[in-house]
């Protein structure tokens, strides 16, 4: 498995060697999943959330141009679902999973899609977000509610820039500092 995804090198009568990591398929789903599992560094998780910064304003973009009304109404339930859950992390967090997976669906392109829902659940995957998104989505609905009135409008530039607010404030809560406590994390 890891030679046909890459990672290995097997050569007849030498032996195996482990390729670069620049020669690395690193948006690879089993990779991702893999990386998350054996614990991820600060640099892992920066290259994730600047690459969703990148992506998801585009997306909300191309769903306000591209959704129907049916998707629009399953937005609208999602972003109803993530409010009505805010005391409930687990939950609050499955449904904000689902309204970024409907609106990469309304963008009508399955690369970025397969795409945005790897990367994803590579960030979810991870602990530390997991952790520190718990806790703060509650307080990002109203950024959530602006996205959505966009796409329900259809203007693409201001989902875009409504999306880019809100990665901006989930990218400085999720990457900010630990707080410490006598030396200890809080």
């Amino acid at each position: 498995v890891l030679a046909a995804k890459g990672i290995l090198e097997v050569r007849p009568k030498t032996g195996m060697r482990v390729r670069p990591r620049s020669e690395w398929n690193l948006v690879d789903p089993d990779l991702l999943a893999w990386q998350c599992q054996a614990g991820v560094d600060k640099d892992l998780v920066r290259n994730l959330i600047e690459l969703c910064c990148i992506v998801e304003p585009r997306a909300a973009e191309f769903a306000a141009a591209r959704a129907t009304g049916d998707e629009i109404a399953e937005l609208e339930r999602l972003c109803h679902e993530m409010g009505t859950h805010a005391e409930d992390a687990e939950a609050l967090l499955e449904a904000n999973k689902a309204l970024h997976a409907r609106m990469f669906d309304a963008c009508r392109n399955e690369f970025l899609a397969r795409l945005c829902r790897t990367i994803r659940e590579a960030l979810l995957g991870t602990q530390q977000i997991c952790a520190r998104l718990r806790t703060a989505l509650p307080e990002f609905l109203p950024a959530y509610e602006e996205v959505l009135n966009a796409i329900r409008q259809h203007d693409g530039p201001a989902a875009r820039n409504a999306m880019e607010r809100l990665f901006e404030r989930c990218t400085n809560h999720i990457l900010r500092p630990e707080r410490t406590v006598n030396g200890e994390g809080t």
